[in-house]
């Protein structure tokens, strides 16, 4: 229902001409954010993170033809350095690190010269193993079990219908993404178990679209002129219930072992992002980590005034005529954006 709103405001800005009015007022550049492209969706509840393709690609077209597609070190150049950034430039980034970014995105976007970013997870990397809500999304969805007790949540959950089940995704999503790292971990084990272990490989093989790229993927990302950037180490929330050494290790490793495999590793992405993930220590721990850019998932244009560790970015929906508002009305974010950021003080300037 939610959606559908959004897309009947979205169609009757297009037509009503609100679009070209709205973007009259739009005062700073905007960094968007994609996590996976790909040709097939086989089941939208699990690969809820991937668009297809011919979305993507209508979105890509009417982004080149109404803004400057801009990289990221000239993204830092015009923030930080000597030059300004428009409102009529937008970044483009990628988060997590899906192997379909190699495979489907970094070609098309290098056969039109547009330049990219993709905020990596090395864990994930390194190791092969997918992301922690890709288990629990896949788990919920595809167990045969008609209730399930997972590490993190006090009462049993209900699975017995589709309903149901949307509702335990919702409730281990919140206990997800709030919990310290070592729990996050158990809590992926006992998903796990909801399946059979010889259902796995055949799950896993269904969405490959959720597969985290190699290192030699990301090296071809590498040479196609996209730009690889740390994402953390374990897709680590940096929340306030983290342990302030574990979130030092994260945003470390990440780095090293980037450069490691790349070379230099000057930006950052918080993973989730949003106002209730970064806290002033993750700030400064991202500061003495020497990265000169950080980005959320809270929304906002790109202003003079904002703080380089504190950069917002909108979410690109899978609908263009939603992403088109969203571009155009992007400045409606910019008082509560600059209300919460204004309580970290200045990380760098």
């Amino acid at each position: 229902m939610k959606t559908l709103l959004k897309r009947s405001v979205s169609t009757a800005a297009r037509f009503s001409g609100l679009n070209r009015l709205s973007r009259q007022f739009k005062k700073g550049a905007v960094a968007l954010f994609w996590h996976g492209v790909e040709e097939k969706i086989i089941d939208p509840r699990v690969q809820t993170l991937h668009i297809l393709f011919p979305q993507f690609e209508k979105q890509i077209e009417y982004l080149r033809q109404n803004f400057e597609i801009i990289s990221l070190d000239d993204f830092y150049d015009g923030l930080v350095g000597n030059r300004r950034l428009s409102p009529s430039q937008v970044l483009l980034t990628f988060d997590d690190g899906y192997q379909n970014n190699a495979r489907v995105v970094a070609p098309y976007l290098h056969s039109l010269g547009i330049p990219f970013t993709v905020f990596i997870s090395t864990k994930n990397i390194d190791r092969g193993v997918r992301f922690s809500t890709y288990y629990l999304r896949a788990a919920i969805h595809y167990t045969e079990k008609k209730s399930a007790q997972i590490a993190g949540v006090e009462h049993r959950l209900d699975l017995t219908t589709p309903k149901s089940r949307q509702t335990a995704e919702k409730i281990l999503l919140q206990a997800m993404i709030t919990a310290p790292q070592q729990d996050v971990q158990q809590m992926v084990e006992d998903l796990m178990e909801l399946i059979p272990s010889e259902r796995w490989p055949d799950i896993n093989g269904r969405f490959s679209s959720d597969a985290s790229m190699n290192w030699e993927e990301a090296k071809k990302i590498h040479g196609l002129g996209g730009t690889i950037a740390s994402h953390c180490h374990d897709h680590f929330i940096c929340h306030s219930n983290q342990n302030q050494d574990e979130v030092d290790y994260q945003l470390k490793t990440s780095k090293r072992l980037i450069e490691n495999n790349l070379g230099e590793c000057r930006y950052f992405a918080y993973p989730y992002g949003d106002w209730n993930s970064v806290t002033r220590e993750a700030i400064i721990k991202v500061r003495e980590n020497e990265y000169s850019l950080a980005f959320m998932a809270a929304k906002g244009e790109i202003l003079d005034s904002i703080d380089p560790l504190l950069i917002p970015r909108i979410g690109a929906p899978s609908d263009l005529d939603i992403l088109r508002f969203k571009m155009n009305i992007s400045f409606i974010f910019n008082k509560s954006y600059l209300a919460w950021s204004s309580k970290f003080g200045n990380s760098i300037r």
